[in-house]
């Protein structure tokens, strides 16, 4: 197909642009055309073997493929290699590229790279990489650099914890001393708590592991921990966003009702992982007053069975309903009941639903009165059964 349509430039850039190499199969004009060639190159580094020679030999351009992709650089000519300002460009797009150029020799200049990318930092000269203030930027740009850091700044305490507070798995090349030493992990959970699947030895300390949690829900992931209900219980009750921590526990644990409540009373939003209670109108009434109404089965029997209950206290419950329900007679009356919200109804549904607000709003007033006479005018009106 390109043999015989290579002559038809948009179908040759689009083909590039998703296959760079059969820029060789593209007519010699179009091996020059900038726009076909950048797509190309864009896609693979392995298309500047079938550019032309004269846009290999134009330096803006070079730019404009390095910056299209990184790893050209590895195919363009050796004088592209020792030019500073390509390299920097190719560094800052990928800091594999150091490697590709003899100018990694140079302290200054890759000073200077690891600047442009903290993964350069693998192939500086290892006089730099003992270098406290320039592994300190790498790693604070991006933790995993410190992998590539001497052992000796890797068990540098304010260095490691500069690296995890980036990423939390620079956990993972901080130095073994620091690794076993208990304060400083606290203190590095705390910046992470994901960082705690890098200290096995550490997965079973209650505190340690709702530091982790406080920091980060996933965290409990890591620990066996969350299998034990009473852990569980202290985890999702932690801190405000620990509830979301509901979701890496076992299938028993979202089962249980206290574990449940513990977490959505945290965070509301731990009801979308407990599927077996977004229905259950018993639980559905307790947690109604913490806004978890928003993650219960919208299409479930809880609002229509219970239309006086504590979740139709708030009329903003009505939103989180399915359509079926919303178009309900019954629950409309009582959306109604609730609030001065105007529902579309024929002339009897608006007098009712008048009425029946007059009265919600009396019982609200006279609580006493659901004992008293007051109540004999709700007899027949099912919306009211229980205010």
């Amino acid at each position: 197909m390109i043999n015989r349509g290579a002559f038809h430039r948009k179908v040759v850039l689009d083909v590039v642009t998703q296959y760079g190499d059969l820029l060789c199969y593209a007519q010699p004009k179009l091996q020059r055309d900038r726009e076909v060639v950048l797509a190309a190159v864009a896609n693979s580094s392995w298309a500047v073997k079938y550019v032309a020679e004269e846009l290999l030999n134009d330096d803006n351009f070079a730019l404009e493929m390095i910056r299209a992709n990184a790893m050209t650089l590895r195919m363009l000519p050796e004088r592209c290699r020792h030019d500073k300002d390509l390299v920097l460009a190719a560094v800052s797009g990928d800091g594999r590229c150091l490697a590709l150029s003899a100018l990694q020799d140079d302290v200054d200049f890759a000073r200077e790279a690891v600047c442009c990318s903290a993964e350069a930092l693998q192939f500086v000269p290892q006089e730099l990489k003992a270098d406290f203030s320039l592994v300190l930027d790498a790693v604070s740009a991006d933790g995993r650099a410190l992998r590539f850091a001497s052992s000796h700044l890797r068990s540098e305490r304010c260095v490691a914890l500069a690296a995890v507070r980036s990423r939390a798995e620079a956990m993972a090349f901080a130095g073994q001393e620091l690794l076993a030493d208990r304060s400083f992990v606290l203190e590095a959970l705390k910046l992470q708590g994901a960082a705690l699947e890098h200290v096995p030895h550490f997965q079973e300390d209650e505190d340690l592991v709702l530091a982790a949690v406080a920091s980060d829900c996933s965290a409990l992931r890591f620990s066996a921990l969350r299998c034990q209900r009473s852990f569980v219980m202290r985890a999702v009750a932690a801190v405000g966003s620990s509830g979301l921590a509901l979701q890496f526990v076992p299938e028993s644990l979202k089962s249980d009702e206290e574990v449940v409540w513990c977490a959505v009373s945290q965070d509301p939003g731990a009801l979308f992982f407990a599927p077996s209670f977004q229905s259950d109108q018993a639980f559905l009434l307790r947690c109604a007053h913490c806004g978890a109404l928003e993650f219960a089965d919208p299409g479930g029997d809880w609002a229509k069975e219970t239309p006086c209950g504590s979740p139709w206290q708030d009329v903003f419950a009505f939103r989180h309903l399915s359509e079926e329900l919303r178009n309900d007679r019954e629950v409309l009356l009582h959306a109604a009941a609730l609030g001065e919200w105007d529902f579309e109804g024929d002339k009897d549904f608006q007098e009712e639903a008048r009425r029946l607000r007059s009265a919600s709003a009396m019982v609200r007033r006279h609580p006493t009165s659901r004992c008293g006479k007051t109540c004999d005018c709700f007899h027949g009106c099912s919306s009211l059964n229980g205010l």
